[in-house]
């Protein structure tokens, strides 16, 4: 009999032990809840922080699509469209002076024609 009583006692006392860890653990489990709820509410707020500057940017974009004069330069540029009393003129241009020359390669001499024509000047 005595070793039942020595058995419960230690059962007894290791009973507030027992709650104190699961206690700690429970404790633990919030605090990393909390830490990533934190984190997530950065997240959120910096995206609505971009969102906010995006709709900004959009809406000074739709108030200038909405001007006469953006509807004007699209009516002249994308509709060739002119004003009454205006003239269109269009330039044509021969060659572009941008391009190299189509033959460059012929243009160019050997190198002993080059030496040929350095001393000998023919």
């Amino acid at each position: 009999m005595p070793k039942t009583k020595l058995q419960r006692r230690e059962l007894i006392s290791l009973i507030p032990f027992l709650l104190s860890f699961i206690f700690a653990l429970r404790l633990l489990q919030l605090v990393y809840q909390t830490y990533q709820s934190q984190l997530l509410l950065k997240s959120l707020k910096s995206q609505i922080q971009e969102s906010r500057i995006t709709i900004k940017e959009l809406n000074k974009k739709l108030v200038y699509q909405q001007s006469d004069q953006f509807i004007e330069q699209e009516a002249r540029n994308k509709l060739n469209l002119v004003k009454p009393g205006e003239r269109i003129i269009i330039l044509k241009t021969t060659e572009d002076s941008s391009l190299p020359p189509k033959n460059i390669n012929n243009l160019r001499r050997a190198t002993w024609q080059e030496w040929r024509y350095l001393f000998l000047r023919f």
